[in-house]
């Protein structure tokens, strides 16, 4: 539920000049997103944040909370509230926009700046894409997740159930033995690898360790949750201990979000 049920006031960020956002819930368990400064362009004052979008003149957002649908800039400007459903396609920079009433569904479109240029005349998506020459065969969601099993010289691989890594010629670098194993599409390609293991009695949980490309462990099974496909290359550290930090690709550490954040997703470019 939203914090005391009404519609969110939210500040068009006015801080440093960022090109990437990624997903975080705060302690208390409410929604919002944080550049990659490590500052809150949208605030933690909804319960899901449910598509993103980017294009070239900007990111788009949809958030949620008991109060409403919010569609919001990269900056955190509420650009529309007032519509009953919000879609987003891969091809379009545009955002298909429906309401309901007595008579039936009307849908139009709005741009980045949540100006309605495809008026609501419309009887369905399907019949607006039809007209306007737009493809709805690509809805998009939020999850902009980027997953590696292959680069030029390392593949994942795997048998029974069990994963690992082996080089183009052959070489194991990582045994069977794993429950997934990831790669980096970076330079030096660095490898995330998971185990299933027991907390709190009966709650199965995902420990990982980062290794690289030679198979020599650099963060150890230590109760971490690690994120490698940040679009920004970065890799995200998340100890359960309520410690949060990025590392670039030099393993330095570049942000720490100590105990700020429950979670923290993958930083997604704001831009095409």
């Amino acid at each position: 539920m939203s914090k005391n049920n009404v519609k969110p006031k939210v500040k068009e960020y006015q801080g440093k000049d960022f090109s990437y956002l990624a997903v975080a819930t705060d302690v208390s368990g409410y929604i919002g997103m944080i550049n990659e400064w490590g500052d809150e362009v949208i605030p933690c004052k909804f319960t899901s944040i449910e598509k993103t979008k980017a294009c070239k003149d900007g990111l788009f957002i949809l958030a949620y909370n008991d109060t409403g649908e919010y569609l919001m800039n990269d900056k955190g400007k509420i650009l529309a509230d007032q519509y009953d459903s919000y879609t987003f396609l891969e091809q379009s920079d545009l955002v298909l926009i429906s309401i309901y009433d007595e008579s039936g569904e009307k849908c139009g479109a709005v741009n980045v700046n949540g100006e309605l240029v495809i008026p609501l005349k419309y009887d369905s998506i399907e019949k607006l894409c039809e007209t306007e020459g737009l493809d709805d065969t690509k809805i998009m969601g939020t999850d902009r997740r980027k997953t590696v099993y292959e680069t030029d010289d390392l593949e994942v691989i795997e048998k029974n159930e069990k994963k690992g890594v082996i080089r183009k010629d052959g070489k194991v670098i990582l045994p069977l033995k794993y429950y997934s194993v990831f790669l980096t599409d970076t330079n030096p390609v660095y490898i995330c690898a998971g185990q299933a293991v027991v907390h709190n009695e009966n709650e199965i949980m995902i420990d990982n360790a980062l290794f690289d490309q030679n198979g020599k462990e650099l963060i150890p099974f230590e109760n971490h949750s690690i994120i490698i496909n940040n679009e920004n290359g970065w890799i995200q550290v998340n100890n359960r201990e309520k410690n949060i930090y990025f590392l670039n690709q030099n393993l330095e550490k570049v942000l720490n979000l100590g105990d700020q954040y429950k979670s923290v997703g993958v930083f997604m470019k704001t831009r095409k």
